[in-house]
């Protein structure tokens, strides 16, 4: 199963086409390992139920499905392309979660995410020009998302804050999905995503 096929249904809360191919090309192209590893590499710093194979996949999941909730109830002022590209930025925040080649967690891993972004934006040719502003507000959004959890006395690299409502937003989905004491639950998350019948 490829990425984008494993995210099928957070793609889907994409509108804009051009955006959700271009997060599907991007996505595609991620290392094999973020299908597998678990969101935390020590099993410190993230809930059990994406600890082990396939928890970056949960844990991203999960950070969309809070997103798509405070998009429902209103919290953010948001026009349709504000969703779309925090939707986008969540669903690929932690796709270099360990760089290119580490076993660990990298901890400029937004930096390269970035960087990864950008780079894919270059290579991508079904793009229009005029969605450069919405691409680079999703890069900036993914550079950000550790919020005030931007140093480390293991790297001498410093991460951007959140500065604009749409990175406050990404960081606050991730935030609230990493937390030990919130446990989702994905059989009740598809019922809810089911068509209501009368």
């Amino acid at each position: 199963m490829t990425n984008s096929e494993n995210f099928a249904t957070e793609l889907s809360f994409i509108t804009n086409d051009n955006i959700r191919d271009f997060v599907s090309f991007v996505l595609n192209d991620l290392p094999d390992y973020f299908r597998h590893i678990g969101a935390s590499t020590s099993g410190k710093y993230h809930p059990a139920y994406t600890i082990g194979e396939g928890g970056l996949i949960r844990h991203t999941k999960a950070a969309v499905a809070i997103a798509q909730d405070l998009f429902r109830a209103d919290f953010y002022n948001f026009t349709d392309t504000d969703k779309d590209i925090v939707t986008s930025a969540l669903i690929l925040h932690d796709g270099l979660k360990c760089g290119m080649w580490e076993d660990r967690t990298a901890f400029n891993h937004p930096l390269l995410m970035k960087e990864f972004i950008m780079k894919k934006y270059d290579e991508y040719s079904d793009f229009r020009e005029d969605c450069l502003t919405d691409i680079t507000e999703i890069a900036n959004a993914v550079a950000s998302h550790m919020g005030k959890w931007n140093t480390s006395t293991y790297s001498d690299d410093i991460l951007s804050v959140p500065e604009t409502d749409i990175q406050k937003c990404v960081h606050l989905c991730d935030y609230l999905a990493s937390r030990k004491h919130l446990i989702f639950d994905f059989d009740v998350y598809a019922e809810e995503l089911e068509p209501k019948t009368t």
